[in-house]
């Protein structure tokens, strides 16, 4: 499988140093062995798709890609609804369209550190 790389994210270059203080968490968990996966969470607008990643963007024009292909090449499947009063509705990427809020979560591991892999998102705001 061919490595993405942080332009492909969309993603600017990280600081080569970080200070602890300018973690998001502590260096003691990043560094914890029987740690072996992160999840992180999102909300932005639906800017790009493809057959196997999106991009959200958000109001300060910060963006990630997050695809579906795990680090060992096996498909994710990543999870879309749209919440209606009682009821949930699960929709694919292709049912959404750009321009649409997102709100979700994703996984990093070890295994492709500079990978964000798709998990559960939710419709927030949609586009017609």
């Amino acid at each position: 499988m061919e490595r993405i790389s942080q332009a492909q994210l969309g993603e600017k270059p990280a600081a080569k140093m970080i200070t602890e203080e300018n973690l998001p968490i502590s260096l003691n968990l990043l560094q914890n062995p029987i740690v072996y996966e992160w999840r992180g969470s999102v909300k932005g607008v639906l800017i790009e798709k493809d057959e196997h990643s999106f991009v959200l963007e958000d109001g300060n024009k910060n963006r990630i890609k997050i695809t579906d292909i795990l680090p060992n090449g096996e498909i994710f499947h990543s999870q879309f609804i749209k919440p209606s009063g009682d009821s949930v509705t699960e929709l694919t990427l292709k049912d959404i369209p750009l321009g649409t809020t997102l709100m979700g979560d994703f996984w990093i591991f070890k295994t492709g550190k500079d990978i964000p892999v798709g998990g559960a998102f939710t419709v927030i705001d949609m586009e017609k």
